[in-house]
């Protein structure tokens, strides 16, 4: 990847990620009411909110990602473990660098699935609303890849 490429996408992660800085022992508390959704410039018809951290900061961070019917996110990686549990709708994720539908997983409501670290994926909403939460260890960028 460019190196201009990453340093924007590594500027636009802190300050689209950040949340308040939490101590790792406070309670924090997030009621689905208050999620804030914020637009994710990198794709089309996905919104995200940190509930806990950020991607952009060091330590756990948790994010919630809200998808639209046929949006996705672009093929990319991460420089840590991505583990995610599909709260609603149907998650649709491929793993390698090219998209293909035949080698598709798609992942219920109430599903878990771990991304390693480094490894190139991408997911997708099928014809419903998707919505799911991501946990990691940040800081951690999104590295997109050429399609």
């Amino acid at each position: 990847m460019r190196p201009a490429i990453a340093l924007t996408l590594a500027l636009f992660a802190s300050t689209f990620f950040s949340a308040r800085a939490h101590s790792e022992d406070a309670v924090v508390q997030v009621m689905p009411d208050a999620v804030k959704w914020r637009t994710y410039p990198l794709a089309d018809g996905v919104q995200v909110s940190a509930l806990y951290g950020g991607a952009d900061k060091d330590g756990i961070y948790t994010l919630r990602v809200k998808m639209a019917p046929d949006a996705r996110l672009k093929i990319h990686t991460h420089p840590d473990t991505r583990m995610i549990t599909v709260l609603s709708g149907k998650l649709y994720g491929g793993r390698g660098t090219k998209f293909d539908s035949t080698n598709e997983t798609v992942v219920p409501a109430g599903g878990f699935f771990t991304v390693p670290a480094g490894v190139a994926h991408y997911t997708r909403a099928g014809d419903g609303e998707v919505i799911y939460q991501e946990n990691g260890y940040g800081p951690s960028p999104t590295n997109l890849l050429t399609e």
